[in-house]
């Protein structure tokens, strides 16, 4: 898990979208996005995972450690083309603002016109009604 570093795994995604972009292959134009959470069987005690935190989860686990999945795909074939781990007592509320502003800026660097962007946002369970309001369309 070493051998690769977190800003070697940035370079390589941003690498392999743009390839994405100018070979066809996707539309900046219509993304969809979704957040979801993985359980975990990390012992309580082990200190060393900042990440794995007890949260709520879909599949009712809340007695064990989660980590949490925030993924942005294309319309066409649904390669990610941006994908962020959190800490698991996190709510998707609460990642919401934040993970669109961080993708506002990997398509800046990729130099597209995020004006014209369509984001979908697939999660019933959030209460997203009033973080919506400020951040408004992408």
């Amino acid at each position: 898990m070493d051998a690769v570093t977190e800003r070697q795994l940035e370079a390589a995604e941003q690498a392999i979208t743009q390839r994405m972009l100018d070979e066809g292959l996707c539309s900046p134009k219509l993304l969809f996005y979704d957040l979801t959470n993985f359980f975990t069987y990390i012992v309580s005690g082990n200190e060393r995972s900042e990440l794995a935190q007890r949260g709520r989860n879909k599949q009712k686990r809340h007695d064990l450690r989660q980590f949490g999945l925030a993924q942005v795909v294309t319309r066409e074939f649904l390669l990610p083309v941006f994908n962020e781990v959190y800490i698991g007592n996190r709510s998707d509320a609460v990642m919401f603002a934040p993970t669109l502003t961080k993708l506002r800026g990997k398509l800046s660097e990729l130099e597209l016109a995020v004006e014209e962007l369509t984001m979908v946002f697939f999660d019933k369970g959030s209460k997203l009604q009033a973080e919506l309001r400020p951040v408004g369309c992408v």
